[in-house]
């Protein structure tokens, strides 16, 4: 399976928000082996299918036009011929997602005289994964043949490049139990908002109350965590190296020129002149530097003046659009 880091993505509609510690509040609808279900169509007005022959595009009743458990199908179009493929999932209306035995990613969009193109998301690592699923808004679940359940946002899934996909593998939905036959999701019930930015720790790391309690009376929050605790991008940017107070610092610059401080890490887990994307993993907390115990020292500077991120943080907390940077406060983080 792919081995990058963690992603946050708040999210709105049925699908439900997708915190920072895991999509454990998304609907995913799970259905038995039956009928014309059993090559793993996904459920739906305009279902795709992967056959022998190719993938087809069919119009299937209601249910209460079923017959003999299998639903009747209104219309059927062959799209095309010779796909090999492992699994295939819609993630939106008329765009599907599969990989292959070989480990690739790929996906398929189909035009409204019936044509598809394709575009390669990866090359490589997809193979583990017998079941896709995707509730739209660039959000991917793949299952293992041992029940794991991993999820992955792609950040702009309208480009057709899986160079901005965000992997999630330290922090899955569950490692087993995920052995239903079939399992689907209603493409497009889940957005994506707050691209530009994630949550900095798994969302189980500290109820909300620790974001917005009192802190330094400079711009600056200290965030009591256990060491070892994941640490994640908070933005796209430019990784640095900062020691001395910070012990094992970390400074990530975004293209504005914004730079965001996570101090006193245990250990690092990225490279100095690394380019990351929101939520990706960037080491574990600690109690290194000038430390009085175990926390994530977090701080934002905009032309060397610091920024009071606690507003930043519980919008992201919550899975709402966060504040720029340049409008949170200066004058300290007490409320």
């Amino acid at each position: 399976m792919p081995s990058r880091s963690p992603a946050f993505c708040p999210a709105s509609g049925t699908a439900g928000r997708i915190p920072s510690g895991g999509p454990r509040q998304v609907t995913l609808l799970r259905r038995a082996r039956a009928g014309a279900f059993e090559d793993g169509c996904g459920q739906g007005a305009d279902a795709r299918c992967a056959t022998p022959g190719g993938p087809h595009r069919s119009r299937v009743e209601r249910a209460k036009k079923f017959t003999n458990g299998s639903p009747v199908v209104g219309q059927r179009r062959e799209i095309g011929t010779g796909f090999v493929l492992k699994t295939l999932a819609s993630t939106g209306d008329d765009r599907l997602l599969a990989n292959t035995a070989d480990g690739r990613l790929l996906e398929y969009r189909i035009d409204s005289t019936g044509a598809w193109s394709s575009k390669l998301l990866a090359s490589a690592n997809w193979s583990g994964f017998e079941k896709l699923v995707s509730p739209g808004g660039g959000l991917y679940y793949g299952v293992t043949s041992a029940g794991g359940m991993y999820w992955y946002q792609d950040v702009n899934p309208t480009d057709g490049s899986g160079s901005d996909i965000v992997y999630h593998t330290n922090d899955p939905v569950d490692t087993s139990g995920w052995t239903q036959i079939l399992l689907s999701a209603e493409p497009e019930t889940a957005t994506c908002i707050g691209n530009d930015y994630a949550y900095v720790l798994p969302q189980s790391a500290v109820p909300r109350s620790e974001l917005d309690d009192p802190h330094h009376d400079y711009a600056a929050i200290d965030i009591q965590v256990p060491i070892g605790t994941p640490v994640y991008a908070g933005t796209r940017g430019t990784v640095g190296y900062i020691d001395g107070g910070f012990g094992n610092g970390i400074t990530l610059t975004s293209a504005d020129g914004t730079t965001y401080i996570y101090g006193h890490l245990d250990s690092r887990g990225v490279a100095a002149g690394t380019v990351v994307t929101p939520g990706q993993y960037l080491g574990k907390s600690g109690n290194t530097g000038q430390s009085t115990g175990p926390h994530l020292h977090f701080e934002i500077r905009i032309g060397g003046v610091k920024h009071c991120p606690q507003p930043l943080l519980l919008a992201l907390y919550d899975g709402v659009t966060p504040p720029t940077p340049s409008s949170l406060p200066t004058s300290g983080c007490s409320y």
